[in-house]
């Protein structure tokens, strides 16, 4: 309302209640008069006034708002004024200052003023507000709370086997009409309960759904357990009913079409279907009930219900009545499983443990004696040459030979004959000489090593001459991977292929513009380049000559495997480099049609250089001669010394040998087939002797034992054992000696 409208005069001597003016001047015209009495009429009475004129003495503004206006500037700043002057606070840090006065009056004007131009855009916007805030705080703070409760349908009663109880309708006149019920109407959602809904305390607002439990895989797999079971043939004949078990079910499984059904007899499948068992479950769990029995027994307890039970997968109750219907037959008896048994202990018994010793030894012993033997039958001889620039003598003439030290020579030979009965030690010198490399000939000397040795017996072909070193590492993995595969097959590499290839550090030379060095790569730069002339036997007998070469080639030395690696190079001459170690070999110009690069295919000594060694040691074949015999008598062989082993602390040595049908001389195998069999010979006369000293039965003796059938006649006071042996009953029974045992064991009781 906007305000009370002031009474007028006319109004004020109104009867009350009070009435409007033209009310009352229409009543007074027609009223009956002499109702209240003489004089006075209907509405002459006057009651109190019900407010008294003084309560009049202001009017009220009809245009006033709902809310009050908004204080002005001024005002406020009185209001704050008034308010810091007369509280007091206690801690001075925290009073507040007049902005925050002034910002706080703000906020709630604004407020107002926004609720009062549009009541329900603000309400709406401070309800999104609301929405969101929650929203942001449930992403960040939200729990995952307990899984709800799924409520599970409960099965319906079984029926009852009572008879049901009928009750006889009374007939009535006319059909009472059924009520129909109406649903109870819910309550709606107030909308402060549709803007939002807070999930409750400890739990998720989404309700998550129960996991369902997997289904217990079928135990059906039957090959892979092993069969112990006692064979069919000791089941009753012709009565299937045999294991013929007790089920609360008389619903039996249909096996006529099982695919197993060969292998059971037909009192297992009567047994297998009354408890709904498929063949395979039906054989799984017969083969682990047998294993679990198998167990038992070796380990000495007694098979119970449980047992079978626990070694089933399949319903506790089916496992008992499987074991119930075996035991009924038998099948757990012992003697089913005595072949098991003693199959189990067969390898603890020292009857078969001691042989097996004396076996190895007495076959070992032999063949390392024959190994020995043939490595014996190899001749051989080795020189060291490494310090023949540096000890032996120089002499250009041919004498001049001096004796080689005794720490450089190692010989294996076979006694002298009566031709070569002057043996002369091992000699040497060194010398320079002119040397021709292909096609090229150096015009510095080059320095040659001489080595006179002697040959007491006659050497059978084939005769090898092998170069060994000592102290080089041709198994490290850098120097093994560098070559280039590719370039070594004769392709014509490009240098800058060659660059990114394996053949590092030696890829291109530091021409321009580069050129690749043929071949590239570590391996073929370190290139055994001694070279060795024909040996030749000095002052032969029976001849007019003085001396008669013993001809050896190089060809035949590489394997065929390794040949055909190797091709001819496309690389023209002129668009490759020789490699650093190969440059004596060669012009300082390097390869040129007058000398060309060396045809890989054929290079057999390279061939065999590439194949690398996986030892520090290793011998490497040089020439042979697979014709003809090496006569007896001093050769002289001439060597021309390029490679340098000094640098890296190696040794270079010369080895003339031949062969047998085991290989080459090597003693170690020999010894090692000695050593093995001498050991288990003595090994095995050891435990024999222990055995004889303090037997010790395996598991195999006790338990044949423990299974002595023992004939016992029973008297008045002793019972008799066979063959004499008595034990007196009076006394408390003692176990059996080992002689009494044995005794009656050869018997055969």
């Amino acid at each position: 309302m906007s305000g009370h409208p002031s009474p007028s005069k006319s109004g004020r001597n109104l009867p009350s209640p009070p009435v409007s003016p033209w009310a009352a001047k229409h009543h007074k015209d027609h009223a009956p008069k002499g109702l209240l009495g003489d004089g006075v009429d209907a509405f002459s009475a006057q009651d109190p006034l019900l407010y008294p004129e003084s309560s009049f003495g202001s009017e009220i503004p009809a245009d006033q708002p709902l809310f009050a206006s908004e204080p002005s500037m001024k005002a406020a700043q009185e209001i704050v004024s008034r308010h810091i002057a007369t509280h007091k606070f206690k801690n001075s840090a925290a009073i507040p200052s007049r902005d925050d006065y002034m910002l706080l009056l703000s906020c709630v004007s604004t407020a107002g003023r926004s609720y009062n131009v549009n009541p329900g855009a603000y309400l709406k916007r401070a309800r999104e507000e609301t929405e969101q805030h929650y929203f942001k705080t449930k992403r960040v703070c939200s729990r995952p709370g307990p899984k709800p409760t799924s409520h599970v349908a409960i099965a319906p009663a079984p029926p009852s086997k009572q008879p049901k109880r009928t009750i006889k309708a009374t007939p009535t006149s006319s059909p009472i009409p059924r009520v129909k019920r109406t649903p109870k109407a819910t309550a709606k959602a107030s909308p402060s309960s549709r803007l939002m809904t807070y999930p409750a305390k400890g739990r998720s607002e989404t309700p998550e759904v129960r996991s369902q439990g997997t289904k217990r895989p079928e135990d059906v797999d039957y090959a892979t357990l092993p069969d112990y079971s006692p064979p069919l043939s000791t089941l009753p004949p012709n009565n299937p009913k045999s294991l013929k078990a007790d089920w609360q079910s008389t619903n039996v499984l249909d096996l006529s079409n099982d695919p197993d059904r060969h292998m059971l007899h037909e009192a297992e499948l009567n047994l297998a279907g009354t408890l709904r068992l498929s063949c395979a479950t039906y054989l799984c769990s017969k083969r682990r009930i047998f294993i679990a029995r198998l167990h038992t027994l070796r380990i000495g307890k007694e098979f119970r219900k449980t047992d079978a039970q626990q070694a089933c997968k399949i319903d506790v109750n089916k496992a008992s009545k499987l074991w119930t219907s075996y035991d009924k037959v038998g099948w757990f008896n012992q003697k089913h499983f005595e072949k098991y048994c003693l199959q189990a202990a067969a390898f603890e018994s020292m009857a078969t443990v001691l042989p097996l010793f004396f076996a190895i030894g007495i076959v070992f012993a032999p063949i390392g004696g024959l190994l020995l033997w043939a490595s014996s039958q190899v001749q051989e001889v080795s020189i060291d040459y490494s310090d023949c620039q540096n000890l032996a003598p120089y002499d250009n003439s041919s004498t001049g030979h001096v004796r080689i030290p005794g720490d450089k020579v190692s010989t294996s030979f076979k006694a002298a004959t009566a031709t070569c009965s002057d043996q002369g030690e091992p000699s040497w010198k060194r010398m320079n000489t002119t040397h021709k490399y292909r096609n090229y000939t150096p015009k510095d000397p080059t320095p040659m090593c001489s080595i006179q040795f002697t040959i007491p017996h006659e050497l059978e072909p084939p005769v090898f001459l092998y170069y060994r070193l000592t102290n080089f590492y041709q198994n490290h993995r850098r120097y093994v991977k560098s070559l280039d595969t590719n370039q070594l097959k004769g392709d014509a590499v490009p240098s800058s292929t060659i660059a990114s290839s394996n053949c590092n550090p030696l890829r291109n030379d530091g021409s321009t513009p580069k050129k690749p060095y043929y071949p590239c790569g570590l391996i073929a730069n370190s290139l055994f380049n001694d070279s060795f002339i024909q040996p030749v036997l000095l002052n032969t007998r029976g001849n007019n000559r003085m001396n008669q070469t013993y001809n050896m080639t190089n060809k035949g030395i590489a394997w065929d495997s390794d040949k055909a690696l190797y091709g001819p190079t496309k690389y023209k001459p002129t668009d490759i480099a020789v490699p650093p170690n190969w440059k004596k070999q060669y012009p300082d110009e390097g390869y040129s049609d007058e000398n060309p690069p060396p045809n890989l295919e054929d290079y057999e000594e390279f061939q065999v250089w590439m194949r690398t060694a996986g030892l520090p040691a290793f011998s490497k074949l040089a020439m042979r001669n697979d014709k003809e015999k090496m006569a007896c008598g001093t050769y002289q062989l001439d060597i021309i010394d390029n490679f340098n082993v000094t640098i890296y602390g190696g040794t270079k040595s010369i080895l003339i040998s031949t062969k047998t049908v085991m290989g080459g001389k090597n003693p170690f195998l020999g010894i090692a087939y000695i050593v093995v069999g001498g050991i288990c010979i003595l090994l095995g006369a050891l435990f024999t002797i222990a055995h004889l000293i303090k037997p010790r039965y395996s598991s195999v003796d006790l338990y044949k034992r423990a299974r002595l059938t023992w004939r016992v006649t029973v008297n008045s006071a002793t019972t008799r054992i066979s063959r004499g042996i008595t034990i007196n009953l009076a006394r408390p029974l003692q176990p059996a000696s080992h002689d009494q045992v044995m005794t009656l064991h050869n018997e055969g009781i």
